[in-house]
């Protein structure tokens, strides 16, 4: 269970996607397309992950991840 005053701050974490939008738009574009075909298990579930994260990967995923990973331990900073 996450404490009041902890949720509160996690409340004002925002990620600013500008420097990364045209990535975080293919990467939610291609988590859009597999969520439905992995949830109602259309296909084999391991190669369809498997492809899904390849192609998150293709479409700048790391960079999405980096950007947010900086962008949290800059708050960190300020915050703690």
């Amino acid at each position: 269970m996450i404490r009041p005053k902890r949720a509160a701050m996690l409340k004002k974490v925002f990620f600013d996607y500008s420097k990364v939008e045209a990535e975080h738009r293919e990467v939610v574009n291609i988590y859009n397309l597999y969520k439905k075909i992995l949830n109602n298990g259309l296909d084999n579930q391991e190669e369809c992950r498997e492809r899904m994260l390849k192609e998150m990967e293709e479409s700048g995923l790391r960079l999405l991840l980096k950007e947010e990973q900086t962008q949290y331990k800059a708050w960190k900073r300020r915050k703690f």
